[in-house]
């Protein structure tokens, strides 16, 4: 159940995040070829500009966590830890107890190894890291991951949602009902597939037409999101009250119309682990409130 999910993220939070800060501790090794004390000016010599709001952030996760304490206002560091036995073999140590402990967490667990193996080539810029997290290796784990949110999450949102237009149909008394969705960013439909199946109890009970508008920056995800979909659709798909179209969308386009989207057009746009990626975050969210109906 969510309860259950819940509790053992709750559980395993603590030991997540001491393996996470670790990777961040080998991270910091390699740059200063072992050495304790080091200046935060330094630090940034060595990676590519870019990622110093990144390397900032870290500076304060080793604070916090007590490895690191800062010596003067001139932004220089001494390790405070005996960081001599944190090495990526005892790091996969820590994982495999994590596996262990936690199976049902294992999608995070094994994307977080994975990124956190190559901090130092990603900060160096001798790797993308667009081009870990989406290797294909992962591609299992982060079907799993967004299945995880949207058992929780999503979910939750959806069923509320749909609870309050089955008060505002009945309040209404009204016998056509369309609901028009834009998901953005649904990818190979991870998500979405708990959202139609939510959808679908909804439409049917309430004989809701749902129009749903599929979108991502590349047609490629279209044909495994179709395929995915289909055996759902033939078990609770009734009078066609469901009705999905598949539609390439960018948001970090200007221009709507040119991507066949119009103003005032949806009452609902979900985006899952999308938005954040944008260029111009503020442009974006800006562009879709236009394609919100008021």
């Amino acid at each position: 159940t969510i309860s259950q999910i819940d509790k053992n993220i709750y559980q395993s939070k603590t030991i997540v995040t001491e393996l996470g800060t670790r990777y961040v501790v080998v991270l910091f090794k390699r740059l200063l070829n072992n050495q304790i004390e080091f200046s935060q000016t330094y630090i940034q010599s060595l990676i590519s500009s870019k990622h110093y709001k990144l390397m900032n952030s870290l500076f304060v996760l080793l604070e916090n966590y007590d490895y690191i304490k800062k010596l003067d206002e001139n932004n220089s560091w001494k390790f405070i830890q005996d960081i001599n036995t944190i090495n990526e073999y005892t790091n996969n140590l820590l994982l495999m107890k994590i596996l262990h402990e936690f199976p049902h967490l294992n999608c995070f667990t094994y994307i977080l190894s994975s990124c956190g193996t190559k901090l130092f080539e990603i900060l160096t810029d001798q790797l993308e890291p667009l081009q870990i997290l989406f290797c294909s290796e992962n591609e299992k784990y982060l079907q799993e991951l967004y299945s995880l949110i949207s058992k929780t999450l999503t979910k939750l949102i959806f069923t509320s949602l749909c609870s309050c237009f089955k008060i505002n149909i009945k309040h209404n008394n009204s016998n056509k009902n369309i609901l028009r969705i834009l998901e953005i960013g649904a990818g190979t439909g991870g998500s979405t597939i708990f959202i139609l199946n939510i959808l679908l109890d909804f439409a049917n009970s309430t004989q809701t037409i749902i129009e749903y508008t599929f979108t991502d920056v590349s047609v490629a995800f279209f044909t495994k999101a179709q395929q995915r979909f289909a055996k759902l659709l033939e078990e609770k798909s009734q009078n066609n009250y469901l009705i999905i179209k598949y539609e390439t969308f960018d948001i970090d386009q200007n221009s709507l119309h040119q991507q066949n989207m119009f103003s005032e057009s949806y009452d609902i746009i979900f985006a899952a682990n999308v938005i954040h990626v944008a260029t111009n975050i503020v442009d974006s969210v800006s562009s879709l409130r236009q394609l919100l109906v008021p």
